[in-house]
């Protein structure tokens, strides 16, 4: 059988903590802080902060623990045995992976030709130029020189035009 209870007696007492006769009392001056510090945002009461000489981290990152690039360096940095045509050979984790990659390439596979060839351009240490003695003239291009650049990007762009027209199905 469920009986209703009646709430309104229901009488609400705040809880007391019992008084710890072994707990020193704290002196007034440290239970009223200083009119002179504000708390507010960015400045935490003076009891929380940290204190003078102790780390807010005690604990912290251990010594001779790593960081990613320093685990990557050493994982590249590491010797492996690679059989080869030519036999088994020690080289660098590195290495392999450009040979692989350079295999992969070889046979074709386009992704890797293109990052091949950026990471080609990326470790030259200066850019290529097909003729240094052209490039090192600091003299300005003729009028010849002008109408034989012209002329080759008419026909460059005549070419293209040719193709676009030859995709679309129209005759010349």
């Amino acid at each position: 059988m469920i009986t209703a209870y009646d709430y309104s007696t229901l009488v609400v007492r705040p809880r007391t903590r019992p008084s710890s006769s072994t707990a020193p009392a704290r002196p007034a001056e440290e239970q009223v802080s200083k009119p002179d510090y504000n708390v507010g945002y960015g400045k935490p009461p003076r009891h929380s902060q940290f204190k003078k000489g102790r780390s807010g981290n005690p604990k912290g990152r251990p010594k001779g623990s790593k960081n990613f690039d320093t685990i990557v360096l050493e994982a590249m940095q590491k010797r492996v045995k690679v059989r080869t045509a030519s036999g088994v050979r020690t080289m660098s984790s590195a290495e392999a992976l450009m040979m692989k990659s350079m295999e992969a390439a070889t046979k074709g596979d386009r992704r890797m030709i293109e990052k091949l060839f950026a990471w080609y351009a990326q470790a030259l240490p200066t850019p290529v130029l097909a003729n240094r003695e052209i490039a090192d003239q600091d003299e300005p291009l003729s009028h010849g020189d002008h109408a034989i650049l012209d002329a080759y990007r008419e026909m460059v762009l005549q070419q293209g035009q040719d193709e676009e027209d030859a995709r679309m199905g129209e005759p010349a």
